[in-house]
């Protein structure tokens, strides 16, 4: 089942917020907190990631490990058109840290970070 971020019932506006999370050798979301946003939205997409499962990530040697992501929350101001509509997806932003501030690569290129 998927896990969608729903409008708090006291916003009042359009919003996003950005959460950092970091993704265990599992997939699973470990440390969740919102990076950017203001709440109510914050709280909400903090308990959205949570529930969040995740490729795990590898190195070049395709060894699993711990890394930070970035996920891209939109709260959309809803209008009663909306609430017929497939929600926004989020965006997630693969991380080029690992766990261990150690760099990765750039996603982008993949080429090794500097």
């Amino acid at each position: 089942s998927s896990v969608v971020a729903r409008y708090p019932d006291d916003g009042s506006d359009s919003s996003s917020v950005i959460v950092d999370v970091l993704v265990t050798m599992e997939g699973r979301p470990d440390s969740v907190r919102a990076f950017i946003g203001d709440e109510p939205f914050a709280t909400e997409a903090v308990r959205v990631v949570e529930g969040y499962r995740f490729y795990a990530a590898e190195n070049r040697r395709e060894e699993p490990l711990d890394v930070w992501v970035e996920v891209v929350i939109p709260f959309p101001l809803p209008t009663p058109a909306a609430a017929a509509e497939v929600p926004e997806t989020p965006t997630v932003t693969v991380a080029a840290v690992a766990a261990d501030d150690t760099p990765i690569a750039d996603p982008a290129t993949e080429a090794p970070a500097e």
